[in-house]
């Protein structure tokens, strides 16, 4: 039977146990980590290492878009394309086989959702 995990990360978190000398970096940095050396190659392995990956996303800005995108299998690339320029936070899911983030952000306060799925399609650079 296979675990399933999940998290939240944000650019914007506040060390609540630490206030003073916190810049974020305490609540931000192990969670990335956990997300980029745990989560993310659980889900390839899983996923029996796929050379790419198709992420489909919806209710993306404020004008609700859709749309999907190849990239390589690398967690930088992933991180890249799942992160704005701008506060946003995401919930990460690893259920089974199935990566799902939701974002949310100014422009998404509802949460724009990513899902993200194993590709042999060709990579778009």
């Amino acid at each position: 039977m296979m675990t399933d995990y999940g998290t939240e990360l944000s650019n914007s978190c506040i060390c609540e146990d630490e206030p003073q000398g916190c810049d974020g970096w305490i609540c931000y940095q192990p969670i990335k980590d956990d997300f980029e050396q745990f989560i993310f190659p659980e889900f390839l392995a899983r996923n029996n290492n796929p050379p790419s990956v198709k992420i489909s996303g919806r209710a993306m800005t404020w004008q609700r878009l859709e749309g999907f995108m190849v990239i390589p299998a690398d967690f930088d690339r992933l991180f890249n394309a799942l992160t704005i320029n701008g506060d946003w936070t995401l919930r990460i899911k690893l259920e089974g086989n199935v990566l799902t983030v939701v974002r949310s952000s100014h422009d998404e306060p509802t949460g724009a959702v990513f899902t993200i799925e194993p590709s042999l399609e060709e990579v778009e650079e």
